[in-house]
């Protein structure tokens, strides 16, 4: 295997386990939300935790010195990447439904390839227009397909217009700073992001941290909180640069669209439900999109060159 078809590999592989980890955390975060924390408090959890993991790990890796030119664009990845991105989906997701919320984050490829497309000059290809809206119609099919197919926003507005603020800034981190991000290791890149944000939103959302019920903790409560931390934000957000150093942008914002198969496929497992023709159409849609796209010749990583 040749190193140019090694590193895609390595990069389809580490965004898919990405996805997988962030489909899974919602049922998680929606728990504690619902019993010991609210929005404000459960984000900065994550950007504190992640902060502490990801400057533990820095001890164990050569340390990089970042250029006085990067620092900016290492702020502006902090608030797209975590504080809009992160932040303000954990708070509209206490606000309004996981329906909503997760057809919402679906708009986020497309959103990708429009804004690589003004700020990278990333042509838009027949190809890779139609492998993005058919890995959409796959999502939004499976999302709808759940709701007897009405079209329906039953959840509150005001969640509704925070989630999609985060499927915005979703695709700027992904189009906008892919070049600052593949400059320095996930560790050194990430160390900072958190950290930067934490000091950002720790003085706006520290009376709803310290305002957490801890004495109703439960074992069951910390190890919830454990995996959104440690695997749904420090595991998820250090695979996530792996991907961008060897993907272009709308290719990774595409693995989005696996998030309601994990969902269903989980169900079906856990005997919560049936893989159904519906879903099975859905599957075929969604990765088929994929295949589309990530079989575009004309990378992000290309251009850069």
């Amino acid at each position: 295997m040749d190193s140019n078809r090694k590193d895609k590999v390595i990069g389809h592989s580490v965004v898919l386990l990405a996805n997988v980890i962030f489909a899974l955390n919602a049922p998680f975060s929606k728990a504690l939300l619902t019993s010991v924390m609210d929005g404000y408090a459960l984000a900065l959890w994550r950007m504190g935790g992640a902060a502490a993991l990801f400057w533990i790990a820095s001890l164990f890796v050569k340390s990089e010195k970042i250029e006085r030119r990067d620092w900016l664009m290492l702020l502006g990845a902090s608030l797209f990447g975590v504080i809009f991105n992160q932040g303000l989906f954990i708070i509209g997701l206490e606000k309004t439904t996981p329906l909503d919320a997760v057809l919402l984050k679906a708009l986020t490829p497309i959103m990708t390839m429009l804004i690589a497309a003004v700020y990278l000059k990333n042509r838009i290809t027949l190809k890779k227009g139609v492998g993005v809206l058919v890995g959409c119609a796959g999502a939004v099919f499976l999302i709808l397909s759940e709701n007897g197919f009405k079209v329906s926003f039953s959840g509150n507005t005001v969640g509704n217009i925070i989630v999609f603020v985060s499927a915005f800034a979703y695709a700027m981190y992904f189009a906008v700073f892919i070049k600052v991000v593949k400059k320095y290791s996930p560790i050194t890149v990430m160390k900072w992001l958190f950290l930067f944000a934490t000091l950002v939103c720790a003085p706006f959302w520290g009376k709803n941290f310290l305002a957490c019920n801890y004495s109703a903790f439960s074992m069951s409560t910390v190890l919830t909180l454990c995996f959104v931390v440690v695997f749904a934000t420090f595991l998820t957000y250090f695979l996530l640069p792996i991907g961008q150093k060897r993907l272009m942008p709308t290719v990774v914002s595409m693995y989005i669209y696996s998030q309601p198969i994990v969902v269903a496929v989980t169900s079906v497992m856990m005997g919560m439900d049936k893989f159904t023709w519906d879903r099975a159409l859905a599957t075929i849609l969604i990765f088929f999109g994929v295949y589309l796209v990530t079989t575009h010749q004309n990378t992000v990583g290309q251009k850069a060159r």
